[in-house]
């Protein structure tokens, strides 16, 4: 069975999701709006990768989004978010 990773880009205005197969051959790739709500943001990503799931071995998800991280890991900013 093949392995597929979930790239996410979390921005100000819109949310990029992308699936990529083992060899990071772009298989799905998709936006939706971004709220200044992180529990929705975080239920948006939750639905969007159960959904997923019904049809992909999802094996591993990388998140990126702006701000400064501090030594303990947290984030200390959020950029306009």
């Amino acid at each position: 069975m093949t392995s597929y990773y979930l790239g996410v880009d979390i921005g100000g205005t819109f949310i990029k999701l992308g699936i990529v197969d083992s060899t990071g051959q772009i298989i799905k790739k998709e936006k939706i709006t971004s709220t200044n709500d992180m529990t929705q943001i975080l239920t948006d990503l939750k639905n969007y990768l159960n959904e997923q799931q019904q049809y992909l071995d999802i094996s591993g998800v990388g998140i990126s989004l702006p701000g400064v991280i501090n030594h303990d890991g947290t984030m200390q900013t959020a950029g306009s978010l």
